[in-house]
């Protein structure tokens, strides 16, 4: 059970309640806090009505946590709330026990297996920054296309492409090894005596292992 609070501009507080009565003030956060009774809540939403957005979360709150709900139901002209009700989960069918105002929200395993599982994915800043990138990806198609090369980003591919050296290195190696000159055998493949030089000290270690 909790007593709420609100104040100048109707946010709200609550506050454990406990044995003894609960101030009619408190004062936290550099504000006046008042305490919010069925007949202030009334007033407050004849004045702004009970759909308002500072209202309706109020009306929730105190239907499900203050120890005079049914005060608060009767004062808005809605139905007494019941504590717990049961009902069938959305997502297991199991029975379990419900707030009124919860009958269709997922049982409490169901919920804390969706919030373990949301924990273990993208937070929303990173899926924020994925929708982004997606976006000006898709934009990218359309406008500069040649970007593109296989369906991914790759600026200057056909220059990369040309840099790339897929070569039988294993068989230059052999020739290497019997006994043709690294010039030669680079010239033929189109490489540099240095890179063929790697690639056959390379496989000499794997060899000598």
């Amino acid at each position: 059970m909790k007593h709420f609070y609100i104040n100048s501009v109707i946010n709200s507080i609550a506050m454990a309640a406990g044995p003894d009565e609960p101030g009619t003030w408190l004062f936290s956060c550099g504000d006046r806090w008042l305490l919010l009774t069925p007949p202030r809540l009334q007033r407050l939403a004849l004045l702004l009505g009970i759909r308002d957005r500072r209202i309706a979360p109020l009306v929730t709150a105190v239907r499900r946590e203050s120890p005079w709900a049914s005060q608060f139901s009767a004062r808005l002209g809605l139905s007494e709330p019941e504590r717990t009700v049961p009902v069938l989960c959305p997502r297991c069918d199991g029975l379990h026990e419900a707030h009124s105002d919860d009958i269709n929200l997922p049982c409490p395993d169901c919920r804390r297996r969706e919030e373990e599982k949301a924990n273990q994915g993208p937070t929303p800043p990173v899926l924020r920054d994925q929708d982004r990138d997606r976006e000006v990806r898709n934009r990218l198609a359309e406008t500069d296309p040649f970007l593109f090369h296989n369906g991914e980003l790759s600026p200057n591919w056909k220059y990369n492409a040309s840099r790339r050296l897929e070569l039988d290195w294993d068989a230059a190696a052999q020739r290497v090894h019997m006994g043709a000159r690294y010039r030669q055998v680079a010239r033929e493949l189109g490489c540099s005596v240095g890179i063929l030089h790697r690639e056959v000290k390379r496989r000499e270690y794997w060899e000598d292992n």
